[in-house]
């Protein structure tokens, strides 16, 4: 009876053990491709298996499309400059400077002018009032304050070398000074940030959330932001016209409360299922099928679930067939298709249940017992139906919610090129310059103009 009791106990440990096991080499053999995992976490890694493209082919030929215009350089009817390079003598020796030209050859050379700082000169006239007695002045402009200064044009370069091409303070002074021979302040690098950080933060933001509250779709997501010392997090809340960035000292509830848009929000908001946004019940959601198409990729590949190669196939030629309905006018699927791609979606989640990996094995008595990640991902497909396939029953929202992954893109080679920020008011500047030029951008305003407008405090607001 003791021996029974022993080896019971040792197959006990030993399924446990391999549970362990087993989960440990899954989560060593997750990248970027078949998980949520940065595409930063895969360095250093060994030889990996040759990367499965999830893409279809196009059918078009490599190289520019016949839409395409192109963009060769062309020469201009009336070119700023124009020298004539005469001809003297033929190469027999025959002198050529008194015949008559027959005709000119032209060949245009675009250049960089010679670069250098304008100085302009604000005065005004002071006059003595023959009726009071008084001495009256003019008024100089509003953003003319002292009595030497750097004008908005400068000030917006240097909020676009560092918000939209991530230079940093120092090689800002180098640009300047290498280019038009005279380097800027630090000081002056950091006062201009934080003043265009002061107009955003006023009007124009409150603006910017009325208007993403009136949107049907949303794009939401956060990434890991360094600054003060340790690990913060930067969110974004974007359509693709608009860009609102919000850092904040933790990821989750209280940073979406302090932005202020999806407590008051009633549309539908897209996002990666992280655990703070279903607690949100005013709106819809949709889940973003790109993290889906990694996971079902993992566990295809690792764990050889047949059910995660059949959804990876459903969602992806449900995506085409949507696309396809969109090329050719239509704005939703016939009732046929709806019902034919709900029983086909049950019937391959069903075959998922059938074909379950055990469940691990309990480390205690307490809590709940643990679930295999593959019966996890296939009750979240149960559970949030609606969400997965949001995209099927309405064409206006996205499969993915790459918007928001791509906005937030680039926020992650600041960090890579000019290192992480120093303090939270440093990141906040950041974040809403950096917001107030993907939203020009978006709506097609040039950013150096949207720039120094804002630095005369009269923001574009392409709402």
């Amino acid at each position: 009876m003791q021996l029974e009791d022993e080896v019971s106990r040792l197959e006990s440990e030993l399924t446990l053990l391999q549970s362990r096991i087993n989960n440990l080499e899954g989560q060593k053999n997750k990248t970027s491709r078949n998980s949520s995992k940065p595409p930063s976490s895969d360095k250093g890694r060994k030889k990996r298996k040759k990367v499965k493209n999830s893409r279809t082919k196009s059918g078009k030929k490599t190289g520019a499309q016949p839409a395409n215009d192109g963009k060769t350089l062309l020469q201009v009817a009336a070119p700023d400059h124009t020298v004539l390079h005469e001809v003297a003598y033929c190469e027999c020796g025959a002198d050529l400077q008194e015949k008559e030209i027959e005709k000119v050859e032209k060949r245009q050379v675009f250049d960089l002018p010679e670069l250098k700082l304008e100085v302009t000169e604000h005065q005004v006239e002071v006059k003595m009032c023959d009726v009071c007695g008084k001495l009256v002045k003019g008024k100089f402009p509003s953003e003319v304050t002292g009595i030497v200064q750097y004008g908005t044009k400068i000030k917006g370069a240097i909020l676009d070398l560092s918000t939209q091409h991530f230079l940093s303070y120092e090689r800002i002074q180098i640009f300047f000074g290498d280019w038009f021979g005279k380097r800027i302040s630090g000081h002056l690098v950091n006062t201009s940030l934080q003043q265009g950080h002061r107009i955003l933060n006023g009007a124009y933001r409150q603006k910017m959330v009325s208007v993403l509250l009136k949107q049907k779709i949303l794009h939401s997501d956060e990434t890991g932001l360094y600054f003060g010392g340790s690990r913060k997090w930067l969110h974004v809340i974007s359509t693709s016209k608009l860009t609102l960035y919000h850092p904040y000292e933790s990821r989750g509830r209280l940073a979406i409360e302090d932005m202020g848009v999806l407590s008051h929000y009633k549309g539908r908001i897209i996002h990666d299922n992280y655990t703070s946004y279903p607690t949100y019940k005013n709106c819809k959601h949709g889940l973003c099928n790109a993290h889906h198409l990694r996971e079902l990729l993992f566990f295809e590949e690792e764990q050889q679930a047949t059910w995660a190669y059949q959804l990876g196939v459903f969602l992806c030629s449900s995506k085409n067939h949507v696309d396809w309905c969109k090329q050719q006018g239509q704005t939703c699927l016939n009732p046929q298709d709806l019902t034919a791609y709900q029983l086909r979606y049950n019937e391959i989640l069903q075959l998922g249940y059938e074909s379950l990996p055990p469940d691990p094995p309990a480390k205690s008595k307490k809590g709940r017992r643990p679930k295999h990640p593959q019966h996890n991902f296939l009750n979240r497909f149960m559970d949030k139906k609606e969400e997965v396939l949001a995209f099927i029953y309405d064409f206006d929202v996205p499969f993915d919610n790459n918007q928001a992954e791509r906005d937030l893109r680039m926020v992650k080679a600041k960090q890579k090129i000019s290192g992480c920020f120093r303090t939270i008011k440093g990141a906040q500047a950041f974040a809403s310059i950096r917001g107030y030029i993907s939203t020009a951008k978006k709506n097609g305003i040039a950013v150096l103009e949207a720039l120094e407008k804002l630095m005369k405090s009269e923001p574009v607001m392409p709402f």
